[in-house]
């Protein structure tokens, strides 16, 4: 993957969110660091443990790897998946392997160190079809009754047994209900049936994203798009990242 600054695509380091040992050498080599912060990357072994439960992923990078890490490799990437920022996201929940690490060696670096060589993956796939044919495939394969393209209007939890009640194929009542969606959207479906969760939902924060698809001729791009994609530098632009398709 790769950097935007201005126009330009940098390289970013290898096998660090990967969690793989060529993470070491790749931040010592990119263009993307000064000398200075390459330096601050030897002191991470030296550096104590945290004594935060809920440490953010900004905190974590900057106390263990320094600011410029943080601001010029980090800060992008996260908010390229995440639409966030660094400082509002748990690095626990976001990176669990690296805070691991510290729990258990006490530094990133050693526990890279000792990690395996890992194999280069295939890149980014998907299905020809498209992402809902996963769906489709499991709930074929599945022996119980699945319904697909139904929307949810209600969930009572009041009764003995869970109502679901749906938008046009009337009601179910199944044995158990796991609410897998967002946040905002989980709120409406339990607000009636327990408002205190309801309410806890619905002050859970969450970001927008906007996903659009750009076609181009293969000599109209210069670049070799030797790369999942580029995640952008700095806070400002509407763009935040971009995937090669292919």
């Amino acid at each position: 993957a790769f950097v935007r600054e201005g126009s330009r695509l940098l390289q970013m380091p290898g096998g660090l969110f990967a969690f793989e040992r060529r993470a070491l050498v790749t931040m010592l080599t990119t263009s993307l660091l000064s000398p200075a912060a390459k330096a601050r990357l030897g002191l991470e072994p030296m550096v104590p443990r945290s004594r935060l439960d809920d440490e953010s992923v900004a905190s974590f990078f900057e106390r263990r790897m320094g600011p410029e890490v943080l601001r010029r490799l980090v800060a992008p990437m996260v908010r390229g998946i995440y639409g966030a920022r660094a400082t509002e996201l748990g690095v626990r929940a976001v990176f669990p392997a690296l805070a691991g690490y510290e729990d258990r060696y006490g530094s990133v670096g050693l526990a890279l160190l000792l990690a395996t060589r890992a194999a280069a993956g295939p890149g980014l796939v998907t299905p020809r079809a498209g992402m809902h044919e996963i769906a489709r495939r499991l709930a074929a394969a599945s022996r119980a009754p699945i319904e697909l393209e139904c929307g949810v209007r209600q969930i009572d939890l009041s009764a003995p047994r869970p109502r679901v009640v749906l938008e046009q194929r009337g009601t179910l009542t199944p044995d158990v209900v796991v609410v897998a969606t967002d946040a905002a959207t989980a709120a409406r479906l339990l607000e009636g049936t327990d408002a205190e969760l309801g309410e806890l939902l619905g002050g859970i924060r969450s970001t927008g994203v906007e996903v659009g698809s750009l076609v181009f001729p293969r000599d109209a791009v210069e670049h070799p798009l030797d790369g999942t994609g580029f995640v952008a530098s700095g806070e400002r632009g509407a763009t935040l990242a971009c995937t090669f398709a292919s």
